[in-house]
């Protein structure tokens, strides 16, 4: 028996189930299909997406002509790029001084003006305190948003910036670190091979191509944070927040110091995650007193000592075995490159007062275990006695933190299991008495992206356009982002990371420097890049942004003016035409009765009467 629903249930139904397939849309990366086709749940019938058809030659040609002149004026606007450069770095902005949070607000404000007359809209978000935010309620860390549409039938892309810098203390420096200098070729200044000359890079490509052509080829949305160095702690939780700010991204960038020389461009697929266990030991409810109960009790302390000397071997490599197992191989053109790395062992360890380093025998072999292999770290012990003095408590709840850095092809919760399955062998073969438990407390996985996807290919053409160079796509020689990590965890979408300059292994490096030249073709490519995508296949988010595609933005308004509408005529005139002109008179409606008897009747054979509908019925 059929059941019978009401109009009001009906439409009750439809818009419960409008909003739950809404809901539970999630993004798939499919600007890898070349011949992708934008979906129909679109129900705009002039969707300019649906309706675009794909880029012709010449389109494409223009395109390129514009970044070419882009490309010119960037050239002739190098000057300005380090007046720039230069004005941000003045702002001492460290993080990890509370006492240093007005200059990095100075910072975001000067960086948000920048943007504001450059037709973006900005907010500032105060960051929530958590428990590892350590600044008062009065110097609590910003953190800015910035958005600027050109039109819905072009990319959304997503630039994570950050302004925040370690701490330069003025000994070893040649000049004052917060000051932009050049000496033969070289830019040097706190922050110029980091964040702030990154975030000069996009600032200048954005500037450059609406001065010139005045509206970008894709949509913008910039985070620009001020906690970088220290964890970006809050961000994730505002990120969380305000995730429906991010549902139309196409493409998250990211800029990351991958290169391992001077000649040659390297494009890092893949990103190393990591696991943080916790491994709990306990003999009783509470801490007891040495001097009483000294050698009755099992003590956490020992047996700590003795599982987490078990973790590795002689050689300080880690002693399970089996979590190698899943890592991915380096291929020959990948130790090729590290072995043509620009890297200087001695130099290492005179900067950080290291007599001696594992696998130091070889270059290569150092830089791969460095880069492209899994490694186990010790952190400390959480309940131990630690203070100055002496003490003769035994504690008898103790938590052993360490972690296991995750290359490809290793996920956490095989390494978990790995772990968990060693360490209660080793605690049968100890003999170890009191109870284990192995907590994971903190992990995050390892994101790697095909090589051949459409995305890699556009950065490769724009790296070999700028640094007349091939660039080396890997995907072994990982980065460490892990900002980016958590971000792709919680939104989902596709990365692109733009390669800056070299690697840097160490933080507090006196007189960083990055070459003039760099920095110049480092802004070409963050404009060449827009350009690039604006050429792949857009696809529509009606289904998860209601009506996205009849908002109008820039490229609307510019195309408005460049061909305005006639303007409409008034309702009355056009009501007085018609009544004055006996032709524009409307109609009278006709007697289909009488219509349909003289077209049934029939003269001869091939002969038919032809009706004309009058302007006077017939009665």
């Amino acid at each position: 028996m059929a059941i019978k629903t009401s109009k009001s249930q009906t439409s009750q139904l439809s818009l419960r189930s409008r909003r739950r397939s809404r809901t539970s849309i999630s993004f798939k990366d499919l600007e890898d299909n070349e011949n992708y086709e934008p979906p129909t749940a679109c129900k705009c019938p002039n969707c300019p997406i649906k309706n675009r058809r794909k880029l012709s030659e010449e389109q494409k040609y223009i395109v390129d002509l514009n970044m070419r002149k882009v490309y010119v004026a960037i050239d002739e606007r190098s000057e300005e790029s380090l007046e720039e450069l230069a004005q941000l770095l003045r702002f001492q902005t460290v993080s990890v001084e509370p006492e240093q949070m007005p200059q990095s607000w100075l910072a975001l404000d000067w960086f948000a003006e920048r943007l504001e007359r450059l037709k973006f809209y900005t907010s500032e978000y105060v960051l929530q305190k958590g428990e590892l935010n350590c600044f008062d309620e009065k110097s609590k860390p910003k953190a800015l948003f910035a958005s600027y549409f050109s039109s819905p039938s072009r990319h959304t892309l997503f630039i994570y910036a950050h302004l925040d810098v370690v701490p330069a203390p003025a000994e070893g420096w040649l000049n004052d670190p917060f000051e932009l200098y050049t000496v033969e070729g070289l830019l040097y200044g706190r922050g110029v091979c980091g964040g702030k000359g990154m975030a000069i890079g996009w600032l200048q490509a954005i500037t450059a191509t609406l001065k010139l052509h005045g509206d970008l080829p894709v949509n913008i949305k910039i985070v620009i944070d001020m906690m970088h160095e220290v964890g970006s702690v809050g961000l994730d939780e505002l990120i969380s927040a305000k995730s429906e700010w991010f549902l139309d991204v196409d493409y998250m960038i990211f800029d990351n110091n991958s290169w391992l020389n001077n000649e040659t461009p390297i494009v890092s697929c893949s990103l190393s995650g990591w696991a943080y266990f916790g491994l709990e030991l306990t003999g009783a409810n509470k801490s007891l007193e040495g001097g009483l109960m000294g050698g009755l009790m099992y003590e956490p302390m020992t047996d700590m000592c003795h599982l987490l000397n078990s973790l590795v071997s002689k050689y300080q490599e880690p002693a399970m075995t089996t979590i190698n197992d899943y890592v991915r191989k380096v291929s020959l053109p990948e130790w090729m490159l590290l072995q043509r790395a620009d890297f200087s062992l001695y130099n290492y360890k005179e900067d950080l007062k290291i007599r001696k380093l594992r696998g130091e025998e070889t270059r290569t072999e150092f830089l791969a275990n460095r880069w492209c292999r899994s490694n186990l770290c010790m952190h400390g012990i959480k309940g131990a006695f630690s203070r100055p003095g002496c003490s003769q408590i035994m504690p008898m709840q103790l938590t052993g933190k360490f972690s296991i850095k995750l290359v490809p092809d290793q996920d956490v919760a095989t390494v978990h299991f790995q772990v968990s399955e060693y360490l209660h062998t080793k605690r049968k073969d100890l003999h170890i008495n009191t109870l284990l438990k192995l907590r994971l407390i903190d992990s995050c996985e390892v994101v790697h992206w095909n090589i051949d996807a459409a995305r890699v290919r556009t950065l490769k053409r724009v790296l070999s356009d700028v640094y007349r160079a091939d660039p080396i796509v890997t995907t072994s020689i990982t980065s460490c982002l892990p900002i980016a990590n958590v971000l792709h965890k919680m939104l989902n979408k596709p990365i692109i990371l733009v390669p800056y300059t070299r690697r840097r292994d160490y933080h507090c490096l006196v007189n960083e420097n990055i070459e003039e030249e760099s920095f110049q073709k480092h802004i070409k490519v963050c404009a060449g890049l827009m350009f690039q995508l604006s050429k792949q296949p857009v696809k529509c988010k009606c289904d998860v942004i209601w009506d996205h595609c009849s908002k109008q933005g820039l490229a609307e308004r510019l195309a408005q003016e460049r061909n305005p509408t006639p303007p409409k005529r008034k309702l009355s005139t056009v009501l007085k035409q018609r009544l004055t002109d006996p032709l524009q008179r409307p109609k009278k409606p006709v007697n289909n009765r009488v219509v349909n008897w003289l077209k049934s009747i029939k003269w001869g054979k091939s002969k038919t009467l032809k009706v004309t509908q009058s302007r006077h019925s017939i009665a």
